[in-house]
């Protein structure tokens, strides 16, 4: 009697466990579907919040919908350089790299999300505060659907300080003065940026000497001074 005892006992106990087993899968399960409807949400009012935002700063709502574009167009109306996509594009090589790679490129990411986020936020007369929270990821929807919202316009690029792209963009500029100090305008004139020989430099006046008494006039005078002598 006592051995069927314990093995009824051994059984309530295994029921016992099997049934912990499945309340906890149960709650696992039902957690699950609570952080995927929160998700859900989230992404909802972040794609209105984008649509509506860049409405306001004239482009097209639904180019907030193309992965990729929609970087590229942030970029453009933040007013940083939208060479930052291509940047990230072909710095994900460093994901290649085991720990230090995929240390190096957070990194960069995090720096990239954190200028767009502020320069963002000024485009739209909200402060680094609001840029930054932009740039989290749990509160950019958040932070984007304020944007959207009716209360806030475009007032127009404003971005924040980039060291990392000022580096390429000084660069960029110093070509571009160098082609145009090479440039001539229409094969005939002398370069640009250089003055004319016809025209007198650091604004001095044109001298000319009066052909009655050779009186030199320096002033531009109609008569001259010492003779009165009408200047041809």
């Amino acid at each position: 009697m006592s051995t069927y005892g314990d093995y009824g006992s051994y059984g309530s106990y295994g029921s016992t466990g099997l049934d912990s087993l499945f309340g906890a899968a149960i709650g696992l399960l039902i957690f699950a579907l609570i952080i995927g409807l929160v998700a859900v949400v989230f992404v909802v009012l972040m794609l209105i919040g984008q649509w509506k935002s860049f409405k306001k700063a004239g482009y097209k709502g639904w180019e907030a919908l193309i992965a990729g574009h929609s970087n590229f167009v942030n970029c453009t109306f933040a007013g940083i350089n939208p060479i930052w996509v291509l940047f990230l594009l072909f710095g994900g090589i460093l994901n290649a790299i085991p720990f230090i790679g995929w240390l190096a490129y957070l990194g960069i990411l995090g720096y990239y999300q954190v200028v767009l986020g502020i320069s963002t936020a000024k485009a739209f007369g909200k402060g680094t505060g609001f840029g930054i929270a932009l740039a989290i990821p749990v509160s950019a929807p958040i932070a984007w659907f304020i944007l959207g919202g009716k209360n806030v316009q475009y007032i127009g690029k404003n971005p924040c300080n980039d060291p990392i792209m000022g580096i390429f963009d000084k660069s960029a500029n110093n070509n571009q003065q160098a082609n145009q100090n090479q440039q001539y305008n229409g094969g005939f004139q002398q370069p640009m940026n250089q003055p004319m020989n016809n025209q007198p430099m650091n604004n001095q006046p044109q001298v000319k000497f009066c052909t009655g008494c050779g009186y030199k006039v320096t002033n531009g005078e109609r008569f001259c001074p010492g003779c009165g002598k009408e200047m041809l």
